[in-house]
């Protein structure tokens, strides 16, 4: 899954709206402060995103050790799905 389609995904679950109307631009007047409040809590965390169907287990291991050793990592989610 791309960065966006993982972005465009986040947004909805956060503002509770189905993510066919954000991708549309059919999000009503009316949602627009649940959007902006989702978008201002998911800015508010740290995310890393490494598109790329050949990374190896050994590879997206060495990525997260990395980025563990930069800032405690709390959660790691792989999509094999392409």
């Amino acid at each position: 899954m791309r960065t966006q389609q993982l972005n465009f995904r986040m947004l909805a679950a956060e503002a509770d709206l189905d993510v066919s109307l954000l991708q549309a631009g059919g999000v009503l007047d009316a949602d627009m402060p649940r959007v902006a409040a989702a978008r201002d809590r998911i800015a508010g965390g740290d995310h890393h995103f490494i598109e790329g169907a050949s990374q190896t287990m050994e590879q997206i291991f060495e990525v997260g050790r990395a980025l563990n050793r930069e800032a405690q990592l709390d959660l790691v989610a792989v999509d094999y799905l392409n």
